[in-house]
């Protein structure tokens, strides 16, 4: 299934992809936290393009020395 060209993913490809639980793949997507378009009230699908991108802007990086440096006072 493709959407304006682009490949669509099911719920599970989807969590695969992000690297995230299935379970809280799928909360998450009720929640409205994740990109997807809903076709009926059963099919679900996620571009993958716009998951990509939603991995970018949501990604926290650790910095372990940055909480050292906050532990020490600096």
């Amino acid at each position: 299934m493709t959407l304006n060209g682009n490949p669509l993913l099911n719920s599970r490809q989807a969590s695969e992809l992000c690297g995230i639980k299935y379970q809280t793949f799928l909360k998450w997507t009720r929640e409205g936290k994740v990109p997807h378009t809903r076709f009926n009230q059963r099919v679900i699908r996620f571009d993958a393009e716009k998951l990509n991108a939603w991995k970018i802007k949501n990604t926290v990086v650790c910095d372990p020395d940055a909480n050292q440096q906050q532990s020490q006072g600096s």
